[in-house]
């Protein structure tokens, strides 16, 4: 199973190279949607690093995510850019399912530190709003927090 994983992860980071060059050289398409395909490429490589150190049905599952929710985000860009603000349910759930893998993956690479900054960034724009006035950040409901998260510029797809 790792030398097959070896060979998997040899073709996708090879892919990855050939598209970057492939995208410099052209420039086929907008910065955002090659974000899009950058992080794809990236979830799969450091999930199937993860697989090939030891295959837990976890991160078999997290790289089925991890390509369902690249696929979803190419193949529906306009759709959800249509309205940034008030993107489609499934949008919500696949950007929210991005942002946990980003989580996971942070901290099996780094540890607590960054999910724990993050998440408190997460929780200070949910309700930051009950702070004193001095520190007190603007109102923000949970679908409008996710799309910051997932298909914002500032996000972990830089869409």
């Amino acid at each position: 199973m790792k030398e097959w994983l070896g060979y998997c992860l040899g073709a996708v980071a090879s892919s990855m190279i050939l598209y970057h060059l492939y995208y410099i050289w052209s420039l086929p398409y907008e910065t955002s949607i090659h974000a899009i395909v950058h992080l794809g490429f990236a979830f799969v490589i450091l999930i199937t690093i993860r697989l090939r150190k030891s295959f837990q049905f976890f991160h078999a599952v997290m790289l089925v995510v991890a390509i369902w929710v690249s696929i979803y985000f190419l193949t529906h860009y306009e759709e959800i850019l249509a309205d940034p603000s008030y993107p489609p349910m499934t949008a919500l759930i696949a950007g929210t399912m991005a942002a946990v893998i980003v989580f996971i993956l942070t901290y099996e690479t780094f540890g607590w530190v960054f999910p724990t900054i993050t998440a408190l960034g997460i929780l200070y724009m949910a309700y930051g709003f009950h702070l004193p006035v001095s520190i007190r950040a603007p109102s923000v409901d949970l679908d409008r927090i996710i799309t910051l998260l997932s298909a914002d510029v500032t996000s972990p797809w830089g869409v």
